[in-house]
This record gives structure tokens, C-alpha cells and sequence, in this order.
């Protein structure tokens, strides 16, 4: 995994904690006032009524008002001193409930918002759907508002824009054409399955060329290859991969049953297998990539200005992701500025600030605009930060703190899921399923993420280092390869000290299931973003290679009595799994077993067993 993968990958786990490092927060976040003559702005993308409205109602009693694109503009380039109390609320993505939700309560409260669409993502309903009045006034029941995302009508119709647009509570500019990602590596990272035609979704999943045009989620088939991807917006050149390589795994897909083949356990590893390696196909040129950005902008800009007879002059870059090229050809197209996410060491554009990279402060519970000065003391905007900390989408699960901030994990996870798990590197070993293996800890970041994982129910993610020498490996010097563990009894060394703070620790891992790292964290302590692997059946391959152990074992007689003594289970795979972990094998080659499923493991422990017996005799 290189390292803009890993970037691309970096959950909401550290984000709070990283961005507050690099600046990426106003004062106001962590109990500080908004200085005079600041403009924040929110992003917000669906609208629950509560919440949307709790945080208007903050606004409102304490006097905020709520700027106009072109009036923040003018803010920016020093024409114009904003109001004491000012704020900019920008809406992404074009969602339906802005109309169900947000168009009652802006009105309400008397204020207006910035929406970036998606043009060619919009709805074809008309403008008729009820809002949250009329859920207050008893005219619909509030499953019909509060469930408009989860259906057709996830985004607004070009009527509703049209409507809006003449109320004047929205203006309307872009979120580009497509809201794209494209393909970058030929690496097939998943395949498409029904859960990516979720209308929430939809947007994550990249484009895919047939013939001379792109295909979304919604058209392509149920078993269709996705490789890495990049936002279009960014400088990573597109992949065009060879159309050939998708027939076989949607023919898989299409006659064993469609949809109900992503229900049965192991069918992604089904689907890999039916993929060529190397992936053939060509990189775009940059001339290309040029093209079919400013193709983006330019197109999105004029579908929007035809259906609201305004100028479009402000852009939202998808993903908060923008390239050079991204942002001089913004520019040159006409738009006047780009809004981004939280920039670095940004918090708050201030007048003479890069238009093109305009700071916008999240949807995290910090970015709240709850969190902005008002009658209440600091300790209520502290409170927003906290909210922020302890937020993140992998509850119920808790971790314990890294760096002082609360982390959190899912328990029982299924196969194909992902979790959160701090990470313990091992020199020189692997961990196999099934297998238990005794470590002495010592280094005080493993020491730590040991601590947390005895508070998220006892498990981490064993990983060996690919140079078993460095004392702090980083995510470049762990494999990708690793196996979920449950935590035995440990007992600290007689060393007279904490065996938390300075001393070492006895432990023993209790192999559980293997896991393929989708992301690393953190810099000392180091935390996981995984996917557990299927092991699969060993099948027919299992017989010869205990067969094969068996005669290991009658030429070292010594070896039968320790794996006696080191089985745990009698799951058809341990003796398997011990062996792979005990036999004198090189850790470069365990790590190789490790990475394969049960049935390619016995293949391999099969012959690699024979071939060690014939070495050793003939010596």
C-alpha cells in the first residue's frame, strides 16, 4: 500500500485529534471566541430536522446572520467588513432533504445557504414533495420526510432547484459534473455489489468507461471490477483498464443467482480469482486528464446557470480534493472561488486568502456551528470538541484513548467487514489462525496499544515487520498481512517497574482470524483500518498436507511432543496453521503462507514439508 493510498484511507478514527495538530480548527472549536471580523464557514450535507434546527436556533439567539455567496466574496476581497456576526452555510451534494428539511427551517429562522450541486446527478420528480411543515401541521406522517434520501428522491430534481432558487434561500453553484472518481492503478480493490447502489453511495463509486462514455453505479453490473481510485479532481492521471477483464466476473455474478452471490461467504475472493494479473490497459495522457476536468467544470457550470438563470461562480471541489490542474483550470472556466474541507494550518479564510482554497469547518461535532461564541460560557464550546472526539462511525466499541482522545472499534465483526484494531508489529514471527504464540513486549507504543485493546475487548491486529531490526516500524515496514488476536494471560517480568510505563510484558496472542490492513495510523502508536479474510475450505488439499506433517513429525520426534503441547484446538486447520508457525521455515516465507487461504496454505505446507524431509536426508 503506498502512501497515498494509506492518506486516501485515513478514517474519522485520528482525524479530530490530526487536524487539531495541524491547525485545521478556528479558536472557537476548543472554547476560544470568534475573533472580530471572521467568517466561518459550515458544510453540511443531509439535514436531520432536530438537529439542522438545534443548530439554527443557536444562531438565531445569538445574533449571527448568515451571508450570501457574493456577499462573503466581497468579504474575501477586502470590498466590504463583514457583520460582527457572521456565518456562510454551504450545503454539498445537492441532497433531497435541503428541500424537505432545509427549505421550512432556513425560511424559519430567516437565513440562506450556499448549495453545490452535482449536475448531472440530479432528480427528475417535479417540485411537489411534501417538507417538514407539513409534517409539524399534521398533513404527513414524518417517515415520509425523515425517508426521501433512502429512495428516488435522494437528491433534488432540477424543478426543486428551479423553485428554490426564485425563494431565494439557496443560491446554486457546483459540485462539478459527475462528482467523480476515476480509476488510477490497475489494482482491483472491490467489485460492485447491491450495497453500492445505496443512494448514499452512489457517489464513492468511480466511473467506469464502455466504448467512448463513462458508466455510474446505477449502470453498471453486479460484479463489475473497481481498481484504486482518485477523485477526477485530483492529479492522479485515470486508468483505463481493458473491458475485457469485467465479463468473466459478471457472468460469475449473473448466473449464480445476481444479487443473492453477495450473500454467500467468500465471493469476493470467488471474483478475484477471475481476474487477469497484470491488469492490462493504458494511463490517460495529461492532455487527456485536462480535458475531462475542464470538461467537469465547465459542463456543471452551464447545465446549472441554464436552470436558474444565474451566474455559477463558485465551486466545491469533490472530496475537498483539488490537483494544480484542478485549480487553474477553476480559474480559467470562470469560477471565482473553490471551497474546500479544513485546510492546514487554516482554520478561517480571512480576506486576501487563497479564493481557490477556501476553509470550511466539517460536519465532525466540532465543526458544529453550536460551537460558535454565544451567550454560554467556554466550557459549553469545549463541549462541542469533546462531542467531536468521541463521534466517529465505528461505535459501539470502545478502543480507549490515543494521544488523550477517545477511539472506538465494532465488535463481531462479519467476514468482508472492516474494524479498527491497534496493532502489535512482530519480528521474525507471523501469528496463524488457530495458533497461540507467546511475545515479550517491551517497546512502550506496542505497550500502549496493548493498554487500548485491553479496553476494547481484548483484541489487536498481530503484524510482522518486513525488517525485523527496526526498533519503531512504520506502515512502509509492517506487511499487509496479519491475524486478528485475542490477548491470553499476561504476566509482567520481574523487572521492579510498570510493566505500562517502562517495563516488559509476558503475553500471549491467541490467533483468531486473518485480516488484510486497509489503512494505517498514527506514528507511535499505530491503529488499523482492516478487512477480515475468508479462510475458506481447505478441501480436498487438506489430507495430504497433515500426511505430509505426519512424516515431518516421525523424523523429529522431539517437534511432535511441542506441537502437542501448543494445540488448542481440533479444528481441522490447526495442526496446519501450528505448523506453518513452528516449522523452520524463514519468516519471509511464513509471511507468504500467511497470506494465502486454507486450501492454497496445505497445497504449499504439502510440498514445502516433503522437499524440507528429502533436503534434511540428504545431508
Amino acid at each position: 500500500m503506498t502512501p497515498l493510498e494509506i492518506r486516501e484511507k485515513l478514517e474519522p478514527l485520528l482525524e479530530v485529534p490530526r487536524d487539531l495538530l495541524l491547525g485545521r480548527y478556528p479558536d472557537f472549536v476548543t472554547g476560544g471566541a470568534l475573533p472580530r471580523g471572521q467568517v466561518p464557514v459550515f458544510v453540511f450535507h443531509s439535514l436531520e430536522p432536530a438537529s439542522f434546527e438545534q443548530k439554527l436556533v443557536h444562531l438565531k439567539d445569538n445574533g449571527y446572520q448568515t451571508l450570501s455567496a457574493d456577499e462573503y466574496l466581497a468579504v474575501l476581497e477586502g470590498k466590504t467588513d463583514p457583520p460582527d456576526r457572521a456565518v456562510l452555510l454551504t450545503f454539498d451534494d445537492g441532497r433531497g432533504s435541503l428541500w424537505s428539511v432545509g427549505l421550512p427551517l432556513l425560511r424559519r429562522y430567516g437565513m440562506r445557504g450556499l448549495v453545490f450541486l452535482v449536475a448531472d446527478r440530479m432528480a427528475s420528480h417535479e417540485a411537489t414533495r411534501p417538507t417538514w411543515d407539513d409534517v409539524r401541521d399534521g398533513r404527513v406522517p414524518a417517515g415520509e420526510v425523515l425517508g426521501r434520501e433512502r429512495g428516488s428522491g435522494a437528491f433534488l430534481s432540477w424543478d426543486e432547484v428551479e423553485v428554490l432558487a426564485r425563494a431565494e434561500v439557496y443560491s446554486f453553484h457546483s459540485h462539478t459534473l459527475r462528482h467523480a472518481r476515476v480509476h488510477t492503478q490497475p489494482r482491483v480493490r472491490t467489485f460492485l455489489s447491491p450495497a453500492h447502489r445505496a443512494p448514499a453511495d452512489v457517489l464513492d463509486v468511480p466511473l467506469v468507461r464502455e466504448g467512448d462514455h463513462d458508466l455510474s453505479a446505477a449502470e453498471l453490473p453486479l460484479g463489475t471490477p473497481l481498481l484504486v481510485a482518485k477523485p477526477r479532481t485530483s492529479e492522479w492521471r485515470r486508468f483505463f483498464e481493458d473491458p475485457g477483464i469485467r465479463a468473466a466476473c459478471v457472468a460469475l455474478v449473473a448466473d449464480e443467482g445476481g444479487a443473492a452471490f453477495f450473500e454467500r461467504p467468500g465471493w469476493k475472493r470467488r471474483l478475484h480469482r477471475t481476474v487477469p494479473h497484470p491488469i492490462p490497459g493504458r494511463l490517460e495522457t495529461p492532455a487527456e486528464r485536462e480535458a475531462a476536468i475542464r470538461a467537469e467544470l465547465l459542463e456543471a457550470k452551464a447545465r446549472i446557470e441554464a436552470h436558474t438563470g444565474r451566474p455559477v461562480e463558485h465551486l466545491c471541489y469533490p472530496w475537498h480534493t483539488a490537483g494544480p490542474t484542478a485549480r487553474r483550470l477553476a480559474a480559467e472556466v470562470g469560477y471565482r472561488t473553490a471551497f474546500c474541507g479544513k485546510v492546514k494550518g487554516v482554520p478561517v479564510t480571512l480576506p486576501g486568502g487563497d479564493l481557490l482554497s477556501i476553509a470550511r469547518v466539517g460536519e465532525d461535532g466540532a465543526g458544529s456551528s453550536r460551537c460558535c461564541s454565544g451567550s454560554g460560557d467556554a466550557e459549553s464550546r469545549r463541549g462541542c470538541l469533546r462531542s467531536t472526539i468521541r463521534r466517529t462511525p465505528c461505535s459501539p466499541g470502545r478502543l480507549g484513548r490515543v494521544g488523550g482522545h477517545v477511539v472506538t472499534a465494532t465488535t463481531k465483526p462479519a467476514r468482508g467487514s472492516h474494524l479498527l484494531l491497534p496493532v502489535l508489529p512482530l519480528r521474525d514471527v507471523c501469528l496463524f489462525p488457530e495458533a497461540h504464540l507467546a511475545v515479550s513486549i517491551v517497546r512502550p507504543p506496542v505497550l500502549e496499544a496493548l493498554a487500548i485493546a485491553r479496553r476494547a475487548g481484548g483484541r489487536l491486529l498481530a503484524l510482522a515487520q518486513k525488517d525485523p531490526s527496526s526498533p519503531s516500524p512504520g506502515p512502509a515496514n509492517l506487511h499487509d498481512v496479519g491475524t486478528v488476536a485475542g490477548l491470553g494471560s499476561a504476566s509482567p517480568l520481574e523487572t521492579g517497574r510498570s510493566a505500562i510505563d517502562e517495563g516488559s510484558e509476558l503475553l500471549e496472542l491467541i490467533g483468531q482470524s486473518r485480516a488484510r490492513v486497509v489503512g494505517l495510523l498514527g506514528t507511535g502508536v499505530l491503529i488499523a483500518e482492516v478487512e477480515l479474510l475468508d479462510e475458506g475450505s481447505p478441501g480436498d488439499e487438506w489430507g495430504p498436507a497433515v500426511e505430509a506433517l505426519a512424516r515431518y513429525i516421525h523424523a523429529h520426534s522431539e517437534l511432535r511432543s511441542f506441537l502437542d503441547e501448543q494445540r488448542r484446538s481440533n479444528a481441522p486447520m490447526a495442526w496446519v496453521n501450528l505448523a506453518c508457525q513452528h516449522l523452520p521455515i524463514t519468516a519471509t516465507a511464513r509471511q507468504r503462507l500467511l497470506a494465502c487461504d486454507a486450501a492454497e496454505r496445505c497445497a504449499k505446507i504439502s510440498r514445502g514439508l516433503d522437499a524440507l524431509l528429502r533436503k534434511e536426508q540428504s545431508t
